[in-house]
């Protein structure tokens, strides 16, 4: 690189003088302008965030394949990932269980599993077991909540058939007396799910 320390043109008073000049405009004889710049130092700050463009075109519509779920008393859903379940709605049920003397002397809770709901939404709860005079025997239990995400239990006072009823421990329905295999003693538990 050379300076550029400009350029001086002049004449002497007795002499005829001529100057030709060509400039970058002429195609014959020019050449493409150019610049050379060269930067030095640190680099500066970066500048503010510009504003938002314009939303873009809408893009072509996907595919998607959904397979089918069965779902007898239930809703059929699609979750985030694209893949089908069956979602029970909330629920309460009623389950009656019956004492019973079995040939016995006293009267009995079996301990049988009811199982109640509709196709894919149903949930298992065991019935109380043992003497129905026993306070401390197990109670209700659920046994399996289905495809529920969760059910509880609560347990009423039994029907003792004019003895007196009552509810011992973990809600167990019991009577005063268990002697009298004749009555026809009942229970029963309401279970919510969801």
């Amino acid at each position: 690189m050379f300076p550029n320390d400009g350029i001086i043109l002049g004449n002497t008073p007795h002499a005829n003088g001529a100057a030709l000049f060509d400039s970058k405009e002429n195609t014959t004889t020019a050449h493409i302008a150019r610049l050379e710049v060269t930067f030095t130092g640190a680099p500066g700050p970066t500048g503010p965030t510009g504003v938002q463009g314009p939303l873009g075109p809408l893009g072509p519509p996907g595919s998607a394949t959904l397979s089918p779920v069965s779902c007898t008393g239930g809703l059929g859903r699609v979750n985030a990932a694209g893949s089908s379940t069956c979602v029970c709605p909330p629920v309460t049920y009623s389950v009656t269980a019956t004492a019973f003397g079995n040939g016995g002397t006293v009267l009995k809770w079996q301990g049988n599993d009811a199982r109640v709901g509709l196709g894919s939404c149903t949930m298992t709860l065991t019935e109380p077991i043992g003497r129905i005079d026993g306070p401390a025997n197990p109670s209700w239990k659920i046994k399996s909540s289905g495809s529920y995400s969760r059910c509880a239990v609560i347990g009423s006072v039994p029907d003792c058939a004019g003895d007196v009823g009552y509810l011992g421990t973990d809600e167990f329905p019991a009577c005063t007396n268990a002697l009298d295999t004749s009555l026809n003693v009942t229970a029963k538990a309401f279970v919510f799910c969801n």
